[in-house]
């Protein structure tokens, strides 16, 4: 998909690799861009940044808590509003695991925010399809980190996945579904965990690299159903997975 004339809509837009993805976007010519975040304050000083840099009717910030149900539908049907088109969602917004609400933040908003997706992307619903991207982690692939966060991360590859896996209809809307799993990087998230010692000793890499990994999945019109890593030791690549009838093979867990 060409980045250029598209309407996206990014939760934890206002900061970190929302505001980074924003600011690529808005570079290359996104019709609008819509920043979801619960932190008023960053989302408004983001706003007049990307205001003043590309002008204020290319982006848009909706203060959002994205385990409310109501407010995240809100932030969709807002955003689809200004241009009654939505072609990108990435389900960014997330919290450490000391946060309580880890698991309602990384795991239960995304499968809603999904789902919101497909809702205002489908053909059915006068869409066009489009892209949806789950921020992940490389947590979600290797247990490193705290187990609720873990858990968390676990769950949206998981989800993401069998989204592809077993659900003909984002196929059937033309929506392609990616997976991004960094590894760790200096933004305010990171940030605000400095005190795990895990986090202390972990190579990091630049946030440009995953905006990057980002691209390559919206760009990449072949790209559905990958897991993107970002990793210091092997930068961008893709994170090697079984099908569904791969897996069935070899373990057989149902009849052939």
């Amino acid at each position: 998909m060409k980045v250029e004339g598209i309407n996206a809509l990014i939760t934890g837009g206002a900061s970190g690799f929302g505001k980074a993805l924003s600011e690529r976007l808005l570079m290359k010519g996104a019709q609008l861009v819509s920043l979801i975040d619960i932190d008023n304050e960053t989302g408004e000083q983001t706003l007049k940044e990307f205001s003043d840099r590309f002008g204020g009717e290319r982006v848009m910030f909706i203060k959002c808590d994205v385990t409310s149900e109501t407010e995240l539908k809100d932030a969709f049907e807002r955003t689809k509003s200004v241009n009654n088109r939505l072609d990108l969602v990435v389900n960014n917004a997330g919290v450490t695991p000391s946060n309580p609400k880890v698991i309602d933040v990384n795991l239960t908003a995304v499968i809603r925010g999904s789902y919101l997706a497909k809702q205002f992307m489908s053909k059915e619903n006068g869409g066009s399809g489009g892209v949806l991207i789950n921020t992940a982690s490389i947590a979600g692939l290797v247990p490193i980190v705290h187990p609720s966060y873990v858990a968390s991360k676990y769950g949206v590859v998981g989800f993401s996945l069998a989204l592809v896996e077993t659900d003909p209809s984002f196929r059937a809307d033309d929506i392609r579904v990616g997976i991004i799993c960094p590894t760790f990087v200096d933004t305010p998230l990171l940030i605000n965990a400095s005190d795990d010692s895990t986090i202390r000793k972990a190579n990091k890499v630049p946030i440009s690299q995953v905006v990057d990994a980002f691209l390559l999945v919206i760009e990449g019109d072949t790209k559905n159903g990958c897991c993107v890593r970002i990793t210091s030791a092997n930068g961008i690549d893709i994170h090697p997975l079984k099908s569904v009838d791969e897996y069935n093979k070899e373990l057989q867990i149902f009849k052939i």
